[in-house]
């Protein structure tokens, strides 16, 4: 059987040997080596878990799903948040139903600005980029054709969430009339 590995060093280590031997229930073979751990899986499956959900330096497990960065077996870009795409009309409703949607998919913060993006060379860099890039998926997916096109080549959700606010929310008539 083809063996895989990962290298972590750091205290996620511990806390994730602990969480994949009880849900696994599988012997791993440790080393040291100047990166740090070595964790050496027997199995394709459990090696395939592993880098599907990598450790990070935050301090989140492998298989925490509080970890904003944590995509969902049943996540996919092709997914669709919402049932009617923007079309240009009701922006506000569409906003509202998006806000939901990625709030009880724990990805808000990829489009209020509380989850940056870290530095290239950053250990979880790859994990936020996933992440961030299904953001996107998700976003383009609730939109009329026409308009995730004029999206389509902005790199983070973030500046899609911005320019969308930018072109489509309108102010509150009320508000301005009584100030």
């Amino acid at each position: 059987m083809e063996q895989k590995e990962l290298i972590e060093g750091g205290g996620g280590y511990l806390r994730a040997t602990s969480v994949l031997e009880s849900i696994l229930n599988k012997t791993f073979s440790f080393s040291q080596n100047q990166h740090g751990i070595r964790l050496v899986f027997d199995s394709i499956f459990d090696s395939a878990f592993i880098m599907a959900n990598p450790l990070d330096s935050t301090g989140y497990t492998a298989i925490d799903p509080s970890n904003p960065f944590f995509i969902a077996p049943s996540d996919n870009p092709s997914s669709i948040l919402i049932t009617n795409p923007f079309n240009g009309i009701g922006f506000a409703s569409w906003k509202r139903s998006m806000l939901i949607s990625l709030a009880a998919k724990n990805k808000l913060g990829f489009v209020d600005g509380s989850i940056y993006e870290p530095t290239i060379t950053s250990s979880s860099y790859s994990a936020w980029f996933r992440a961030n890039s299904m953001v996107i998926s998700w976003i383009l997916n609730s939109l009329s054709k026409n308009i995730a096109n004029s999206m389509l080549f902005l790199t983070t959700a973030r500046e899609i969430w911005l320019q969308l606010n930018q072109r489509f929310e309108k102010p509150d008539g009320t508000l301005i009339y009584q100030i």
